[in-house]
């Protein structure tokens, strides 16, 4: 995972997946820019994503994995907003501030699309 910082006060989503997926932040478009409602940048995303044969998988409320993920909620700003969690804790707050969120609306997973490309073969 790459450390990223927001540079601008709308691109958490872009900061939080560049991240997670340990990407130049340039290669990974700004969603909620180019998309103004959720459903749509979600589905945009979900698209971009297909090129890396994952998958974006939604809960409400917070689902915690063993491994990292992403969540949504508000923030002490009072604002949306994305960060990483690993293991049900914060990992990363891409937000200069980094105080995370004070409630978790959603959960979104990264899942492969083919689940035995994570299989050891011989």
């Amino acid at each position: 995972m790459i450390p990223y910082k927001q540079l601008l006060p709308d691109n958490c989503v872009q900061v939080s997946i560049a991240a997670i997926l340990d990407l130049p932040l340039e290669n990974v478009p700004h969603f909620l820019y180019m998309l103004e409602t959720p459903e749509k940048w979600v589905l945009a995303l979900r698209q971009w994503l297909y090129n890396f044969s994952i998958d974006l998988v939604r809960h409400d409320g917070h689902f915690p994995v063993s491994g990292m993920y992403l969540v949504t909620g508000k923030s002490q700003r009072n604002t949306r907003h994305m960060v990483i969690y690993q293991s049900g804790r914060l990992l990363h707050d891409a937000h200069p501030d980094g105080t995370g969120l004070i409630s978790i609306d959603s959960t979104y997973l990264l899942l492969p699309y083919n689940p035995s490309i994570l299989l050891i073969k011989p």
